[in-house]
């Protein structure tokens, strides 16, 4: 809802073939005896096939020619599509410069999967969460702390932690590429009279167990609890060679909270001085955050003042969730789908450094793919597609369209800073065709083609140049 209605592309509940199951070369009975229902036409609806072709970096720039073959179960034909391939010879960075933050939720893999928490199935699902995090150019891993940690009360009745599923947990997010932490937040949305405030969570031991109780912000008990907890989290990320990946999540949108959160970031900082901190906000409402992660069209409204922030040194990304709405670009399931890519056009365009979005896997059961109209205890309704983009598969994550769409858009996103570390006027000129502003853009399919060729060809000049002066 609230949606400009050139933005859309229909009306939602309704059918969007936005998950991607995929397809394996294997001889299978009907979709019914296939585990991952690879593929399945059914009642005449459409299903999308979408093709990844992975292009190995020493691969000579040119075309490529070949065909995809389509085997109809039941009958045996065969469509063929030829397909060809154009390869560039511009070279995407080995590093991701853009960071990006996607939020993972645990609890979503014990319930879409029915498997046990901290089982070896739980892990292997993790595992692969992990690796398709990653292999879509996501950076910062968000480490769930308060689920990880096993609290527990020692012999003299004090309260300890146990580190163990939270190592694990680190572990596996490195090993599958993943970069930097980030600390969930520290405090979370608590009410009283009609108001939202931000409420620390802790544990405390209480009958001899280890209890977790919410406190405001600014209370005593608020402040004793970090001050024990922050500087054992922080020694325990220096032991174990992690500290200098961390960043700390606050309070997520404290509008409305602001001196709670100014509350709690001046206790992070000084229990934990080597935290950086990073949160979602609307726009410039608090006094100082390491990172910035202004909404959208907050940040377009203050862009001087972020501009400023950033030359100051801070960090500044920006996001998008249920809002904004109107003309501006989000991922809901249906707007048109080249939206979540020209978002990181706009980024590029602009300057902001990194990219965040609540909801990778967030939803308490299987996401139906007619209706991804999702419900959240305590929060209402949010927009449709908004909490996940990727489906439960049997082995993982199954892609999405709009998740595929945001790779193709940090790819983009890096071919135009390195275009603009070259020819920061010619980047601009391309950007300027399909950004006109914040909410603002060009989004036929041919325009969009024309300026990522003029695009490619412009990296790929530059990066063929480099290579002959070297």
């Amino acid at each position: 809802w609230g949606v400009d209605p050139e933005r859309l592309e229909g009306e939602a509940p309704g059918l969007y073939p936005d998950p991607l199951y995929p397809v394996y070369e294997t001889h299978t009975h009907p979709h019914h005896y296939n585990p991952d229902h690879s593929a399945a036409l059914f009642d005449g609806r459409p299903r999308a096939l979408w093709l990844t072709a992975r292009v190995p970096g020493d691969a000579p720039p040119g075309a490529y020619r070949g065909a995809v073959k389509i085997t109809l179960a039941y009958w045996g034909d065969v469509l063929t599509v030829p397909v060809t391939l154009t390869v560039h010879a511009a070279t995407l960075p080995a590093e991701p410069t853009c960071g990006v933050e996607n939020w993972f939720v645990l609890a979503s893999v014990a319930r879409q999967h029915e498997v046990a928490w901290w089982s070896e199935a739980f892990w292997r699902l993790v595992d692969a969460y992990f690796r398709n995090m990653a292999d879509h150019r996501q950076t910062h891993i968000v480490v769930p702390m308060y689920e990880l940690i096993e609290w527990r009360v020692d012999a003299a009745g004090a309260l300890a932690l146990d580190w163990t599923r939270f190592d694990r947990y680190v572990e596996a997010a490195l090993r599958a590429g993943l970069r930097q932490l980030s600390g969930n937040h520290l405090a979370t949305y608590t009410y009283d009279n009609k108001r939202f405030k931000a409420g620390v969570h802790t544990f405390q031991v209480e009958g001899g167990r280890a209890r977790y109780r919410l406190f405001e912000g600014r209370t005593r008990r608020a402040r004793a609890w970090l001050a024990w907890f922050l500087p054992r989290l922080q020694a325990h990320l220096r032991e174990q060679g992690w500290l200098d990946r961390w960043w700390q999540h606050v309070r997520d949108e404290p509008l409305g909270v602001e001196k709670d959160y100014e509350a709690i970031r001046r206790a992070v900082k000084r229990y934990a001085p080597a935290f950086r901190t990073i949160d979602a906000l609307h726009g410039p409402i608090v006094r100082a955050c390491d990172c910035w992660v202004p909404q959208l069209d907050a940040w377009g409204q203050h862009l001087d003042y972020f501009r400023a922030r950033q030359q100051a040194g801070d960090r500044v990304w920006t996001y998008v969730c249920c809002g904004p709405t109107g003309r501006y670009a989000n991922r809901f399931i249906d707007q048109r789908s080249i939206l979540p890519r020209l978002l990181f056009w706009i980024m590029a365009r602009y300057g902001a450094t990194g990219y965040l979005h609540w909801g990778y896997n967030w939803a308490d059961g299987p996401v139906p793919e007619m209706d991804t109209t999702g419900f959240l205890p305590a929060q209402g309704p949010v927009q449709s597609g908004d909490v996940c983009v990727v489906y439960p598969g049997p082995h993982g994550p199954h892609d999405s369209i709009r998740w595929e769409m945001q790779r193709e858009g940090l790819q983009d996103y890096e071919l135009l800073r390195l275009l603009a570390a070259e020819d920061p006027k010619k980047a601009e000129t391309i950007a300027a065709r399909l950004v006109k502003g914040f909410d603002g853009y060009i989004t036929d399919t041919a325009a969009f083609r024309a300026a990522r060729r003029a695009l490619l060809r412009a990296v790929s000049r530059a990066q063929t140049r480099e290579a002959v002066e070297v």
